[in-house]
C-alpha cells in the first residue's frame, strides 16, 4: 500500500503496477473504521488502502494499480468516467484471454454492503453473473490512483503488457530508484506503527 502511495506522490508518467499477496489478507478503504470490522475477520490481517471502498479479500487474486499524474489529457475524465474507462479496457482483455464474455455492471444494478465482491457497483467487471474485478480511486493534486482487484485466474506478464498497451501509446518497464524504495519502507513502518492503517491477525487462542 505504501508503494502505491509512493507512485501517486512521485511519478511524472502513468505507471501500472501488478502484484499478488503472499498470504490471505483483507484490505479496506482509507476511511474505513477498523473497529467496525466484523467479528469473523478477527483472525485475518487487515490493511488500509490509500483509496476508498469497502472490504476486499486478497490471497488468490491479482491486484493492479494504475497511477495517472495530473495532466491536461486526463482532465476530461471525472472519477466515474475514468473507472469505466479502465474497467472497459480490462473487460475486453479478459474476454480476449478467456473466450468468455466479460461485461460492466450497468448503473442501477448495484447492491449495498461493505464486501466489495458481494456488492458490485456500476462499471465493475462481471462474467457469467460473478463479479471478477472491482476497484477504488483516490484523486489528489498529483493525479489519480486506481487500485483494482482481479478475482480470476492469475495472468502472466503478457496479459498485463497487453492491458497497458491499450491504456497508453508506449509501454516500458520501470523500477523505483533507491530514494523511492526507502520512502516506501519508511512509510510502511510509520503506518504500521500508528495502529490506524494496519491490524494484525488476532489469535484465536
Amino acid at each position: 500500500m505504501a508503494a502505491d502511495e509512493m507512485l501517486l506522490r512521485c511519478c511524472s508518467v502513468p505507471v501500472l503496477r501488478v502484484y499478488s499477496w503472499s498470504r490471505p489478507m483483507v484490505s479496506v478503504g482509507m476511511r474505513f473504521d477498523l473497529g467496525l470490522l466484523d467479528q469473523n475477520l478477527s483472525e485475518v490481517e487487515v490493511v488500509k488502502r490509500p483509496t476508498g471502498g469497502g472490504i476486499v479479500w486478497h490471497g488468490e487474486d491479482q491486484t493492479f494499480t494504475l497511477m495517472v499524474p495530473d495532466a491536461p489529457a486526463f482532465e476530461r475524465f471525472n472519477p466515474r468516467q475514468s473507472y469505466q474507462w479502465i474497467h472497459s479496457v480490462l473487460a475486453g482483455c479478459l474476454t480476449a484471454e478467456t473466450g468468455k464474455k466479460h461485461l460492466l455492471v450497468q448503473p442501477g444494478a448495484c447492491l449495498s454492503g461493505n464486501d466489495c465482491f458481494v456488492s458490485p457497483v456500476a462499471a465493475d467487471v462481471v462474467c457469467e453473473g460473478r463479479k471478477i474485478a472491482g476497484g477504488a480511486q483516490r484523486r489528489t493534486k498529483s493525479g489519480f490512483l486506481h487500485q483494482g482487484s482481479l478475482q480470476a485466474s492469475r495472468f502472466a506478464d503478457a496479459f498485463w503488457l497487453g492491458f497497458a498497451a491499450l491504456l497508453a501509446d508506449e509501454v516500458s518497464r520501470w523500477m523505483p530508484d533507491e530514494a523511492g524504495r526507502l520512502w516506501v519502507n519508511d512509510r510502511a513502518a510509520e503506518r504500521r506503527d500508528s495502529g490506524l492503517w494496519h491490524r494484525a491477525a488476532l489469535s484465536s487462542a
